[in-house]
């Protein structure tokens, strides 16, 4: 439904309209909402644009004041809110004594969207507080995008949650997340994800999230931390940046991460600077793939004593260092090889044995003299 001025739901004592009704989208409403509440096979709700409202509780549910034991959105699994531009919502709801406790969301008797497991709140520019009953204990999405206003929280994110995500401004949340008493913070917390943020640092209290298994970090220009703030990550199996340029530097290759967080086995850096060669892996130190300068062995490449297919590769380190070349790099390279330097990905390799006998080969690998490789890589790049 769009563009509603008002609508009326002819909801009756002892009476279930719409008692099939599973999914339901209402935007840019100008009116006063029916107690959708009552709507007992409701799974999905989405509700964007309602610009007039500023507290929800009353609104939303139409519950009585003189209402108790009763349950509202009782089969709802996935709310989607936002665009509400005056939405404030009241801090605090005084519960009865013991309904803490209870397991669900329950105030003044009532239990609120009891089944709800995914929530995003979009573009609420005046909201304080999320209010306690959309932290469903079985919640297990939580997408926040640009609530810069958000002040405060529930004690702490709902238990359960499996996935995270916050963009933009998040108020709060964007320097610091609301932890659990004990000691394992957010056990089933497995993706974490923060995009366009305009923090240099994690938010506090990220290393006691022990769980996580998948981060991604998009859009953040000056976030920057190391391979020391992921130790905590035993479990970390995917580590995506993309358009992330002081992350990228540092974990470009995996080169920084390998040494202290080598659990981590997957790691996406988006989009690849020029220099990494992805896909070829220097035949000495491992490197996976190159970053810098590749050379690239032509006539081991040739008589194919390489098995990958690749032929025979070294990064720029151990290319000058082959003192520490392994015996199994010895036993396939040939003193006397000729080398091609491919300083870019893309670029057209360019011959490095030397042109006279004034220059020197190096531990067995025939090598130029830097002028003169610079001067040939300008020459194959015009």
């Amino acid at each position: 439904m769009e563009d509603c001025e008002a609508w009326e739901l002819p909801i009756l004592n002892g009476v279930d309209f719409f008692p099939n009704l599973i999914q339901l989208e209402v935007s840019i409403f100008g009116g006063v909402l029916p107690a959708l509440g009552k709507l007992k096979s409701l799974e999905n709700l989405v509700l964007v644009g309602m610009q007039g409202l500023k507290h929800l509780f009353d609104e939303l549910f139409g519950i009585p004041t003189t209402a108790s034991d009763i349950v509202v959105y009782p089969a709802l699994k996935s709310l989607d809110w936002g665009f509400m531009r005056s939405w404030e919502e009241k801090a605090v709801f005084m519960r009865k004594e013991g309904e803490e406790e209870e397991g669900c969301n329950t105030y003044n008797g009532i239990t609120i969207m009891p089944r709800l497991s995914k929530l995003h709140i979009v573009y609420c520019l005046e909201l304080k507080v999320i209010p306690f009953y959309m932290f469903s204990h079985e919640l297990k999405d939580l997408r926040i995008l640009d609530c810069p206003q958000l002040i405060g929280l529930q004690p702490s994110l709902p238990p359960l949650l499996e996935k995270l995500t916050l963009v933009k401004d998040v108020g709060v949340l964007k320097t610091s997340l609301p932890l659990l008493l004990h000691n394992n913070n957010y056990p089933n917390l497995h993706c974490f994800e923060i995009y366009e943020s305009s923090q240099s640092s994690l938010p506090q209290g990220f290393n006691q999230l022990t769980s996580i298994r998948q981060l991604k970090f998009q859009d953040c220009e000056v976030l920057n931390f190391g391979p020391d703030d992921l130790k905590h990550l035993t479990m970390l199996e995917e580590l995506k940046i993309i358009d992330c340029p002081i992350l990228a530097e540092r974990f470009i290759g995996g080169g920084e991460i390998s040494s202290s967080s080598s659990h981590i086995y997957n790691i996406s850096i988006e989009p690849d600077p020029i220099n990494v060669h992805t896909g070829i892996q220097c035949d000495n130190c491992k490197m996976d793939p190159i970053v810098g300068k590749r050379y690239k062995c032509k006539d081991c490449y040739d008589e194919g004593v390489v098995s990958d297919g690749n032929g025979f590769d070294l990064c720029e380190k151990c290319y000058n260092t082959p003192s520490k070349h392994t015996y199994l790099v010895n036993q396939h390279h040939r003193k006397g090889h000729t080398f091609e330097l491919i300083a870019n990905r893309g670029d057209i390799p360019v011959p490095v044995h030397p042109d006279d006998a004034s220059e020197e080969a190096k531990g067995g690998l025939v090598v130029a003299k830097s002028a003169d490789i610079e001067e040939k890589i300008k020459l194959a790049q015009v």
